[in-house]
């Protein structure tokens, strides 16, 4: 199933066109994991699919980046972060029950 118009369609060469339905699928397949993911699996698995953990790793401070990374899937798996969401994924201070500014 075509899920974009072609490059020609898109004004875009095919270097382009490549990067934009790879971007495309992996939104895609994370769209349809987030039925079924808590949000620390979902951030792993973005993390993982894009690569974006070794690439980090190649940049200054990169050990340190990793661990930020790390610490990001921590918080995001931990159920207490996910209690603190309303329906509309907005943060909600849990003290007051209000929306966070």
């Amino acid at each position: 199933e075509d899920i974009l118009p072609s490059a020609v369609d898109m004004g875009l060469g095919a270097a382009a066109y490549k990067a934009v339905s790879g971007f495309v699928s992996v939104m895609r397949d994370l769209g349809e994991s987030m039925e079924v993911s808590d949000p620390g699996a979902l951030t792993e698995e973005l993390v993982r699919k894009i690569g974006f953990e070794d690439y980090v790793a190649d940049m200054e401070n990169g050990d340190e980046r990793v661990g930020y990374i790390k610490e990001l899937v921590s918080i995001a798996s931990d159920p207490s972060a996910v209690e603190s969401l309303d329906s509309d994924g907005a943060v909600v201070n849990p003290a007051t029950k209000t929306k966070a500014t």
